[in-house]
Formats: structure tokens, sequence, C-alpha cells
């Protein structure tokens, strides 16, 4: 390496060469720079020194100053940094589900996840808000979550839709992880009866606590999306929250279909 610096330094001489000769140097000093070693560079400025006592060369020592820069500031990672930095995105990559608990708490962090992607990314911006239906929600909503599961590491999450139960009826979402007992989650739009008039939430909650136990659940999701559909009244949502407080392990979540930029193109569902 020592030998090709010196023929690079020999091209500074001409023209023609300089863009190679400027090559070689650059690329013989990031070798340098990879060795962590002091001694070379000494090296390699005597070498440009004794050139320099023949003929000056500006493109030499405007290399040779910026490898060196290069070279001091170069963070010097020790094994052990290596290490703890490996061990922390190795944990942060598979997270670590050992009860309820955990998946209970895990579910938190699921649903801000998937919240950001309806906001932010608007998944169902793309679709006519008042056009949108349960169904439409729900597909989507699934490939949203176990999405966001394997990006947070939880790969063996699973999502399984529109599950069967023992009287024939069916709740719209278990999530499920190893041995724990399953997530359960009830979807509705905000303009749904079961939500707006008194006496339909009443009876739909005697429903929904028959889901929670039948599926054995830890913990039960009421889920509710507003596609701004008339009879929307937002103010039920508070109600609700307040009807379902005596459930234990339960959550009333309302989620806004519009994206946080406001863009609707008008396509319906079909047209997706």
């Amino acid at each position: 390496m020592a030998d090709l610096f010196d023929l690079g330094l020999l091209l500074c001489d001409k023209p023609d060469t300089q863009e190679y000769s400027s090559y070689l140097l650059n690329q013989i000093y990031l070798f340098f720079v990879n060795t962590d070693n002091g001694y070379y560079f000494t090296e390699l400025r005597k070498n440009v020194e004794r050139f320099n006592s023949v003929n000056v060369s500006i493109l030499a020592n405007n290399i040779m100053n910026n490898a060196e820069m290069l070279y001091l500031n170069k963070e010097k990672t020790s094994i052990d940094k290596a290490i703890k930095q490996y061990n922390k995105c190795t944990e942060e990559s598979h997270l670590e589900i050992r009860n309820d608990n955990d998946l209970r708490r895990y579910f938190t962090q699921i649903h801000s996840e998937v919240q950001k992607e309806i906001q932010d990314q608007g998944i169902y911006s793309l679709v006519r808000q008042k056009t949108l239906s349960e169904d439409f929600i729900q597909r989507e909503l699934k490939n949203t979550i176990i999405n966001k599961c394997c990006q947070m590491g939880l790969e063996a999450v699973r999502v399984d839709r529109e599950v069967t139960l023992q009287d024939n009826k069916r709740t719209d979402f278990l999530i499920r992880y190893g041995l724990c007992n399953p997530i359960m989650v009830e979807l509705k739009l905000l303009h749904n009866q079961e939500i707006q008039i008194e006496r339909k939430r009443h009876e739909y909650k005697k429903k929904f606590v028959q889901y929670s136990n039948a599926t054995n659940a830890c913990l039960s999701v009421f889920w509710v999306f507003d596609i701004h559909n008339d009879g929307s009244d937002i103010a039920k949502i508070e109600k609700l929250k307040e009807e379902y407080k005596d459930i234990d392990n339960t959550l009333v979540l309302l989620t806004d279909c519009k994206c946080s930029s406001g863009i609707d193109t008008g396509l319906s569902p079909q047209n997706i």
C-alpha cells in the first residue's frame, strides 16, 4: 500500500493523471483510517513531505489533511460498546411476552403504531370516507396490525378475523400470542345505532360481555372508527367509555379514519 501511495504521489504532477492520483490517494488513506493506527499516518505524512521537498503538490496536501482529520474524528468503538449496542438492538427487535400482562401492555404500543399509520400515512384516505364499511376497515386493520407486530419483533402474534364462538356468534378479531389468553377486538363505526342510541348501546354491552367471557380474553377492546358519516355524534364516545368502565380489562378506543392532512381522493372501496 505504501508503494502504491508513492505511485499516486508521482501521478500528482501530470494534469492528465491527477484525477486518477486523487482516487488512489483517497482510497489508500481510507484503508489506513480503518486500521485505527496513527503510525501509518505518520509514515504517509513523511512520504508527502519528501515529495513536496522536490515539487509542492496542493492536491496531495489537501488529501492528506482531509484524511488526517477524518482519522482524528473517527469514533473508536470498543468491543464492550459494540456488545451493548447489539444487545439493545436485539432487545428492541424481539420483545418478550411472558404473560397476559405483557400482552396487554404491548397492545398499547401496537395500537399507537396503528393509529400513526392511519393518521399519518392515510391508509383509509384512498377511500371516500362516507363509503367506508366495517368489512373494508376490518380487512385493512388486520393487515396493518400484523405488519406493525412484525416491525416490533412480534412475528409470532396471530390475528384471527371473524372467529366463530360456541354459540355461533362471531367476534371481529382475536389477537393471540403463545399460551396467553387472547385480546378480543370488536369494531364498530361511530354512527352505528349500537353506539348512538342509548337502548341499543345497553343491549350491545351485554353481547360484548358475552363475547369477552366466551373468548376468555385478557383484554377486551371496543374499537370505534369515525368515518364522518351523518349521525356520528362524537359526544357518545364519552358516554360509551363511562358505561364500559365497570368491565375489567376493557378499552374503548376511537380512531378518526381521515388522514391528518384531510385529503380524500373520492374513490370507492371496490375501486381499491
